[in-house]
């Protein structure tokens, strides 16, 4: 499946990626990777950064597990959050590499790490496979490192919804909210103070919905792709706005009002592992990734794909992020091939 564009950018990574973010830093976009490496991606140059080991000493541990990964600018600097299988979440300075928060002993590993940096707040969003999906102010930091005690300082804030399949973050009717996944069920949080509540919550649709949604026929043809909810997102359009949900061959549109599924677009290829959207240039966007490498780039607007699905990388896709590069949209891609990739939203 030839690519119709070619990418703006196209970079390898000097070792594997599993999960990345991106932070804009004194106006440059920059790639912060699980492998610990960044990229700058207007001078593709990578630069490899140290961590501290985030346990405190009486866990007696001196190694750190990267499978999830965010970062996000607190007074100046890059502030690096993370975990993964066999380390509960932590915290660093990028450029000293010193712990900023440590890890806490029973909230278990990170699969997910999502960021906000919005409405006063700089929050980290981090679940995985402990009791809660947590939310760390990231302008915070230990004191000490005193993380596996009862009485320790800074503690995040618990949401009750255990291994969300999916974690994102964004401004929802102007306020901070947290979208989270589990057994099917999409979780909308208000995160405008200390005790978050949920907004709204949208179930998996059943066959009745789904045939309603995409019609009869189109519906039968989808059913052996209808898996569970892979990834979730927010999306805003002249005043409307939505919650996002990916769910095998398809894009479902949730109205946060109603907390019902109001429209789907169904995602020719392979079934979707990653999504993200954003405003960005001026334009609504989306941008999702399958496991076959295959890429869509999608205009919500218009609840259509801007061009037809394609082979951005040889093999799955890690992960894609929206970014505004130069006053326009463009949608970032890693491969398991080790490529990064930015992509134009234009049919040209």
């Amino acid at each position: 499946m030839l690519s119709p564009i070619s990418p703006l950018l196209s970079s390898r990574a000097p070792a594997g990626i599993d999960a990345f973010d991106i932070v804009l830093h004194d106006g440059r976009p920059m790639l912060v990777s699980d492998a610990l490496h960044t990229w700058d991606l207007r001078a593709d140059r990578w630069t490899a950064f140290d961590l501290a080991a985030p346990w405190p000493p009486e866990a007696r541990a001196d190694y750190i597990d990267m499978r999830a990964v965010g970062a996000v600018v607190v007074d100046g600097r890059v502030v690096v959050g993370g975990g993964g299988d066999h380390q509960g979440f932590a915290q660093w300075d990028l450029d000293s590499g010193a712990v900023r928060t440590y890890v806490r002993a029973d909230h278990g590993g990170v699969a997910h790490v999502a960021t906000l940096e919005a409405a006063g707040r700089t929050l980290f969003i981090a679940g995985g496979t402990g009791p809660a999906v947590h939310v760390w102010d990231a302008t915070r930091r230990d004191p000490l490192p005193v993380a596996f005690e009862d009485d320790a300082e800074n503690e995040p804030i618990a949401l009750d919804q255990t291994e969300p399949a999916g974690v994102a973050a964004g401004l929802l009717r102007g306020r901070p909210v947290a979208v989270t996944e589990s057994d099917n069920t999409v979780l909308v949080w208000d995160l405008s103070d200390d005790e978050p509540e949920t907004m709204v919550a949208f179930d998996e649709p059943d066959e009745d919905e789904l045939v309603g949604l995409v019609g009869e026929e189109e519906a039968e043809r989808l059913d052996w792709r209808l898996a569970a909810v892979t990834a979730v997102g927010l999306s805003g359009v002249a005043g409307r706005e939505s919650v996002l949900a990916a769910t095998g061959g398809v894009l479902l549109f949730g109205d946060p009002d109603t907390g019902l599924w109001d429209e789907t677009l169904v995602l020719p290829g392979g079934p979707t592992e990653h999504l993200d959207a954003a405003v960005a240039g001026g334009r609504a966007v989306a941008v999702t990734g399958a496991e076959d490498g295959t890429v869509r780039l999608v205009d919500l607007e218009r609840r259509a794909l801007v061009i037809p699905p394609f082979q951005a990388h040889e093999g799955e896709i890690v992960g894609v992020r929206v970014l505004e590069l130069d006053g326009r949209p463009v949608a970032l891609t890693v491969g398991r091939d080790d490529h990064v990739r930015a992509w134009p939203f234009t049919a040209s």
